[in-house]
C-alpha cells in the first residue's frame, strides 16, 4: 500500500528532528538513528518521513509526536498541526496525554501565614473573650489590643483566633471574619528587638515579597502599605509590652484597611484609648478552668486526681490563671505534696504568685534540668532533641530524665503540629524565658561552656550546606535552624570570633540568596567582610567583597557597590587572584560595569575569565555563566547576532552538563531574539523549554519568562494574555525588591 504524501507533515517531522538535535546537543543523523531504533525501522524510513511520506501505522505517528513533545519541547500548536497532517485517528486524546492543559498560574497564594506551632495539646475554648476579640476585628479600627496579666493565655487565644479566621472564613468560630494572610510577630525571645523595620520585614517575607526587605525604610513602608491595602492581612504582635519602638505603634494605629492588627500585651497603653479596641482578659471561668485542669491532670498523670473541692480551691488560689494552674499541678506531681497544702502555702506567701511558683519549681529541679533550661536560652525559637542534648552536654538517658521533669513542671514546652517525620522541638514560654534569664549570671561557667558547644554546632551545621546549586531541596533543612544560625553568626561577630563568622557566613549566604532574603544576605556580607579584615585574611576578604558587589549590582544599586571597589582593587593589586577567585573578582567588576553602562569594560573582563579558563581549569558552571553574561552585555549594546551566538553556545554547554537553570536562561533570551526577528514559532518553543526547566521558586527567571511571553502574546494579538503576563512579571520582580524591573512591566 502506497504511503500518503504531505509536505506539511514532512516539514513538521524535519523541524522536530532538528529541534531535538539542537536541544540535546547532537547531530540530526544521531537523532534519526535513535528514532529509527525506537520504531524498529532503518534511518532511511525517517528520511522518507522528512520528505513527506506519512506512515500508515498510527503507532509510528504517536511515537514521532511524543519525541517532538518530550525531547524538543514542541508546543500544542505544533502537535495539533502534526496530527492533522498525519490524519491521526484520535488527536484529542493524544494531545491531552502528551500535553495536558496547564492550570492557570496564581502568583499570589490565597492563604499565607507564619503562625507558630502551638505549644498546647488542646485549646480550651474561652467563649466570652473569644467573642470579644472577633467583635473587635469587625470594627472600623486598625488595632485590637488584648490585655491581661502574664500567664492568662493571651498568646494561645490570639493564635487560635488567627488560625480559625485564616483557614475557615465564614465557618465555625470565625463567624464570617476571614483574612487572606496572618503575620505573627513576637517579642518574647528577644525583648525590645521588635521594631517597625522588623515588622515590615516579617510581613514582606510572610506574604512572599522577601525582596522588599532590602529597600530603604520609606520605600519599604510604602510598598508594604500597598500590600496591606490589596489583601486582608491580620498582623498579630505578641508580647507587645516589651516593644520600645514608638514608631511601630504609631504605624499600627494607621494600618490601612482592610488589614487589622491584634496585639497581646500585659500593659494597657494610653494610645490604646485613642482609637484601639481594648479587651481585658481575666482568669478562666469555672467551667473553662475545670476543663483545663482535667486536661492537664491527664497529661502529667497526676494521681490521685484532685477532687471537686480541691479543683475549686486551685481556681480560687490562681484566679483562674492557666499558667499558674499548670505550675501548681506540675509542682504537686513532681514533689508529691497535696494540692490543698500547696494552694494554702502559695496563697499565704507574699509577692507575685507566678514568681513564687517559678522560684519553688527551680528549687526542686535536678542540676541537669536546670542546665537544660539554661541551654535552651541559647536558641531564639526552638530546637530538636538531639541538638538540645548535644549542646547541654548530656547523654540521652540523662537528657530524657531532665526533659521529663521540666515537662511535668510546665517549664518546658513542645511544638505541636509538625510533620510526622520531624523530630520533637522544644521551646520556652515567654514567662519561663524571662525567669530563667535571671539565672544566667549565677550559672555563667556552665552557660559559657554550653555556648561554645552551641557555636561549634552552628559552625558545623552551616558548613554542611554551602553552595547547594545541584540540590536546592536540601536547603529545607536550614529553615527550622535559620534563626539559630543567624543568632550564632551575630554573637560570634559581636564577640570577636571572626573565624567562626567567616565559616558560618560562607555556609549560609547561599541559603539567603535562594530564599530571596537579600536584605539579610547583605548584613551577612558586612560581617563576613569585617571579620575577614580583622583576621588579616585577604583571600576571604576578597571573596566577601566580590560577593557583596555582585549582589548590589544584581539589585541595580551600582552606586552602593562602587563604595566597595577601592578595597577590592587594593587587595587584588597586592596579590593577583587566580583560579576561582579570579572568576569571582572579574565577575563582580563586570556586573558593576554592566549595571553602570560601561559595556566594553564588562565584556573585556568576562573575556579575561574565558581566556584564563583555557590556561587553568575553572568549574564548568563558571565558564558557561560567563558566556551567558557576555551575550547579555552584547545584546544591551545592540549586537544581536553575536549575542545569539554566545547564548547558543551557553545553551549547548549547559545542556551537555545538565545545568537546567542556565538552559532556561539562555532559551528565554534566544526566544526574545526570535521575536525581534518575527520567528514566533521558535520563540514559543523556546519559552516552553524555559518554563519546563525553571524551578517554581526561581522568581527572577519566572519573571523574565513572563516578560518575553508578553511580547509573544502581543505578536499573537492576545491582549488579555499579554496583560496577565506583564502583571505577573511585575509582581514577581516586586517580590524580589527589583522595583526598576517591575516598573518596566506595568
Amino acid at each position: 500500500m502506497a504511503q500518503r504524501q504531505s509536505d506539511t507533515f514532512g516539514r513538521l517531522v524535519k523541524g522536530a528532528i532538528n529541534a531535538i538535535a539542537n536541544f540535546e546537543g547532537k547531530n540530526a543523523v544521531t537523532v534519526e538513528e535513535e528514532i529509527g531504533d525506537l520504531i524498529g525501522m532503518a534511518p532511511t524510513a525517517i528520511h522518507r518521513f522528512k520528505s513527506g511520506a506519512v506512515p500508515s501505522n498510527p503507532e509510528i505517528v504517536a511515537i514521532l509526536a511524543e519525541a517532538g513533545v518530550t525531547r524538543a519541547y514542541l508546543s500544542r500548536a505544533w502537535l495539533h498541526r502534526f496530527l492533522q497532517a498525519a490524519r491521526y485517528y484520535d488527536s484529542a486524546a493524544l494531545v491531552e496525554r502528551l500535553l495536558p492543559a496547564e492550570p492557570q498560574h496564581q502568583p499570589i497564594p490565597h492563604l499565607l501565614d507564619n503562625l507558630p506551632a502551638p505549644t498546647y495539646s488542646q485549646f480550651v475554648m474561652r467563649a466570652e473573650p473569644y467573642a470579644a476579640v472577633l467583635e473587635g476585628l469587625r470594627q472600623r479600627v486598625a488595632v485590637v489590643a488584648l490585655v491581661s496579666l502574664g500567664g492568662m493565655g493571651k498568646s494561645s487565644l490570639a493564635r487560635e483566633i488567627a488560625a480559625t479566621c485564616l483557614r475557615s472564613p465564614g465557618g465555625n468560630h470565625g463567624e464570617g471574619i476571614s483574612f487572606d494572610a496572618v503575620v505573627w510577630i513576637s517579642d518574647k525571645n528577644q525583648p525590645s528587638a521588635t521594631t517597625l523595620t522588623t515588622v515590615l520585614d516579617e510581613i514582606a517575607r510572610t506574604l512572599n515579597y522577601p525582596g522588599l526587605t532590602q529597600l530603604n525604610p520609606a520605600q519599604k513602608e510604602r510598598e508594604i502599605n500597598q500590600l496591606l491595602k490589596r489583601q486582608r492581612v491580620l498582623l498579630v504582635v505578641d508580647n507587645f509590652e516589651t516593644v520600645t519602638d514608638a514608631t511601630l505603634l504609631h504605624w499600627l494605629m494607621r494600618l490601612p484597611e482592610p488589614s487589622k492588627a491584634l496585639l497581646t500585651t500585659r500593659e494597657s497603653l494610653p494610645e490604646f484609648r485613642q482609637g484601639a479596641w481594648l479587651i481585658e482578659l481575666h482568669g478562666m471561668a469555672d467551667t473553662e478552668a475545670r476543663e483545663f485542669i482535667n486536661e492537664r491532670v491527664r497529661q502529667i498523670g497526676l494521681k490521685p486526681a484532685p477532687s471537686d473541692p480541691t479543683r475549686q480551691l486551685l481556681i480560687a488560689t490562681t484566679g483562674g490563671n492557666p499558667r499558674a494552674i499548670e505550675l501548681l499541678l506540675g509542682f504537686a506531681r513532681n514533689t508529691g505534696q497535696p494540692l490543698t497544702h500547696m494552694a494554702a502555702q502559695f496563697e499565704a506567701a507574699s509577692g507575685d504568685l507566678l514568681n513564687n511558683l517559678f522560684d519553688a519549681s527551680w528549687a526542686v529541679l535536678s542540676e541537669a534540668a536546670q542546665q537544660a533550661l539554661l541551654t535552651l536560652m541559647l536558641f531564639p525559637s526552638s530546637v530538636e532533641d538531639q541538638v538540645f542534648a548535644e549542646i547541654a552536654g548530656f547523654d540521652m538517658p540523662a537528657f530524657l530524665a531532665a526533659v521529663q521533669q521540666l515537662t511535668e513542671l510546665a517549664l518546658l514546652e513542645i511544638e505541636h503540629g509538625q510533620r510526622e517525620d520531624a523530630s520533637p522541638r522544644r521551646t520556652l514560654h515567654p514567662l519561663t524565658r524571662r525567669f530563667v534569664g535571671t539565672k544566667l549570671g549565677v550559672h555563667a561557667p556552665f552557660v559559657a561552656t554550653a555556648r561554645e558547644r552551641w557555636l561549634a554546632w552552628a559552625t558545623g551545621y552551616a558548613g554542611s550546606f554551602g553552595y547547594a546549586v545541584g540540590d536546592i531541596a536540601r536547603l529545607e533543612r536550614v529553615d527550622p535552624e535559620a534563626d539559630t544560625l543567624f543568632a550564632a553568626l551575630v554573637w560570634a561577630y559581636e564577640h570577636g570570633r571572626d573565624a567562626e563568622v567567616v565559616h558560618i557566613a560562607k555556609g549560609i549566604e547561599f541559603y539567603y540568596y535562594v530564599r530571596a532574603l537579600w536584605g539579610k544576605k547583605l548584613a551577612i556580607h558586612a560581617m563576613y567582610i569585617e571579620s575577614a579584615r580583622r583576621l588579616g585574611d585577604n583571600a576571604e576578604q576578597v571573596n566577601a567583597l566580590a560577593m557583596h558587589i555582585q549582589l548590589l549590582c544584581r539589585q541595580r544599586n551600582h552606586a552602593a557597590a562602587e563604595v566597595f571597589l577601592p578595597a577590592l582593587r587594593t587587595l587584588t593589586t597586592a596579590q593577583a587572584p587566580t583560579g576561582e577567585q579570579f572568576f569571582h573578582v572579574n565577575h563582580a567588576l563586570s556586573l558593576y560595569y554592566l549595571a553602570s553602562g560601561q559595556y566594553k569594560m564588562a565584556y573585556h573582563l568576562w573575556q579575561e575569565i574565558l581566556d584564563q579558563a583555557k590556561a587553568q581549569v575553572l568549574p564548568d558552571h563558571m565558564v558557561i555563566g560567563t558566556l551567558y553574561w557576555q551575550a547579555t552585555c552584547l545584546r544591551q549594546q545592540g549586537d544581536r547576532k553575536e549575542a545569539r551566538r554566545l547564548y547558543q553556545a551557553a545553551l549547548v554547554q549547559a545542556q551537555q552538563h545538565g545545568y537546567a537553570r542556565t538552559v532556561a536562561r539562555s532559551e528565554v533570551e534566544l526566544a526574545a531574539l526570535d521575536l525581534e526577528q518575527g520567528d514566533i514559532e521558535s520563540a514559543e518553543q523556546r519559552l516552553r523549554v524555559a518554563s519546563a526547566a525553571t524551578e517554581g521558586s526561581d522568581w527572577e527567571q519566572r519573571a523574565r519568562i513572563q516578560q518575553v511571553k508578553a511580547h509573544l502574546y502581543a505578536h499573537q494579538c492576545n491582549m488579555q494574555a499579554e496583560q496577565a503576563a506583564l502583571l505577573e512579571a511585575r509582581d514577581l520582580f516586586t517580590r524580589m525588591g527589583l522595583l526598576a524591573e517591575a516598573a518596566h512591566s506595568p
